[in-house]
């Protein structure tokens, strides 16, 4: 377990989690659809820098979870007239969806 990667991770998310606890409790349901926006636009990036960096925090894990370690390069699948891309499987398979999904 890297100590400082599961540190970054666990703050990340927990801003999050606390923003949206004070951003949404308590409040008429109204005004949650006025406040949404805010949390998407300003606080969902820690919860997506948060998780993205889960395989580097608890590599143990997901190297259990996966057969193989996050580091391993990944190898997609040959395709025709297609830039092929290169890297490890962290940032192929993990991060650059999470990224995507976010935007």
């Amino acid at each position: 377990m890297d100590v400082r990667q599961s540190f970054f991770s666990l703050i990340n998310i927990g801003i999050a989690v606390g923003a949206a606890y004070f951003l949404f409790h308590k409040r008429p349901r109204e005004t949650v659809v006025s406040r949404g926006p805010l949390f998407i636009v300003c606080f969902l990036l820690f919860f997506t820098a948060g998780i993205g960096n889960l395989p580097l925090a608890l590599p143990g894990l997901f190297e259990r979870l996966l057969g193989h370690s996050v580091w391993v390069d990944y190898a997609p699948r040959v395709k025709m007239n297609v830039t092929q891309e290169g890297g490890t499987w962290w940032l192929l398979r993990w991060r650059d969806p999470i990224e995507t999904g976010y935007y």
